[in-house]
């Protein structure tokens, strides 16, 4: 199957969760990193459910809730400033080093058009990206 890639030639979030899917698990280093991402995520303001799961290299923290929920009132700026709010934590925490790119995601959950699923794809320093280009370090952001 071909990697899916971004027309700057960047793995999109997809990719890197089907990477991420067939890496094995690190019980070290992944139950720490869940442990930490799951302290700096805290309570959903919305009451979604966040998970965080974490293999060797790449961790996926994400919310999943209804649409209507999210579109009501001022409900899209909490969620975005639950997001905000978990990066800066993320970049002020011991365990920022140890991350050295991330991708967010956000749409429909297709199997149930009327929930949302949001939240970031973390890549750790320790999985190689020499098969991207330079400039996907800094497609989403950087820690």
């Amino acid at each position: 199957m071909e990697e899916r890639r971004d027309p700057r030639g960047c793995k999109t979030p997809a990719a890197v969760l089907d990477a991420m899917a067939e890496e094995a698990r690190d019980e070290l280093w992944a139950v720490r990193m869940e442990r930490e991402l799951a302290d700096q995520l805290g309570r959903h303001p919305l009451g979604f459910e966040v998970t965080v799961s974490c293999r060797a290299t790449i961790c996926q923290a994400t919310e999943y809730g209804d649409l209507e929920v999210l579109q009501h009132g001022g409900n899209q700026r909490k969620a975005k400033t639950y997001w905000d709010e978990f990066r800066d934590k993320l970049e002020a925490s011991p365990v920022a080093e140890e991350i050295g790119r991330w991708h967010s995601f956000a749409g429909n959950f297709s199997p149930e058009p009327d929930m949302h699923v949001a939240g970031y794809v973390l890549i750790g320093v320790g999985q190689g990206a020499s098969d991207e280009p330079a400039w996907c370090d800094d497609l989403d952001g950087r820690f």
